[in-house]
């Protein structure tokens, strides 16, 4: 049976508002524990407004926070016995950064960057803003690419996505500029200067429109 999680959301959000706590606890869960198995597309909402929600929720009732904290608990024991799937590091670095944690995010990704490196390496775009958060910028810099070899993969596919958007959306753009603002934190953490610089003119070269070009060094500007 098909179950739309968009409607399984809104009732959540209606039995929180008329004050049905349990029942609103009991969907907003479901909405994170079996949402993706009906709509794939609900993938960043899971990871964004359904655990802001339950945070709010459980501000007056506490048995949610508690469910998210035993989600936390379930996925940091997950990955340290030797999970391999990126989508509990996604989770459990999305949770931690709705609750201020990046210490901890930081500090499970150190561990998993010395047990098993090819794995930390596709967790990494899960963790970057815990280890640049926390000062780590000389772990960081074992994960990204150098510009002067190529421009990052990611940022690649997202100027991709901008130069294919005739309406120039400044999500895209944004998005992008604080991409490019994280990476050159790195190199510049590590006193990689003119590293960082570098990325900024090949990411800003990689925009085909003049005018998105210079709305990206407006945003770069706001570092």
């Amino acid at each position: 049976m098909t179950v739309d999680p968009g409607q399984v959301l809104t009732d959540a959000r209606n039995a929180f508002r008329r004050g049905s706590h349990a029942d609103a606890l009991e969907k907003y869960l479901w909405c994170y524990h079996n949402s993706l198995e009906h709509s794939l597309a609900f993938y960043g909402v899971r990871l964004s407004y359904v655990v802001f929600e339950l945070l709010a929720l459980g501000k007056v009732y506490p048995p949610a926070r508690e469910a998210l904290e035993s989600i936390q608990s379930s996925n940091l024991q997950s990955l340290r016995d030797g999970s391999h799937n990126p989508s509990e590091f996604h989770d459990f670095a999305s949770i931690n950064e709705r609750l201020g944690r990046h210490q901890l995010t930081g500090e499970l990704f150190a561990s998993l960057a010395e047990s098993d490196p090819e794995f930390a390496r596709r967790c990494f775009p899960f963790a970057r803003v815990a280890v640049i958060s926390t000062g780590n910028f000389a772990l960081a810099r074992r994960f990204v690419t150098s510009p002067t070899e190529e421009l990052d993969a990611s940022l690649v596919r997202v100027a991709k996505m901008i130069n294919a958007d005739s309406t120039h959306d400044e999500t895209f753009i944004g998005i992008y500029a604080k991409h490019i603002r994280q990476l050159s934190s790195i190199f510049e953490g590590v006193g990689e200067n003119e590293k960082a610089t570098l990325l900024q003119m090949k990411a800003t070269e990689a925009l085909t429109d003049p005018c998105v070009r210079e709305e990206l060094r407006r945003q770069l500007l706001w570092r």
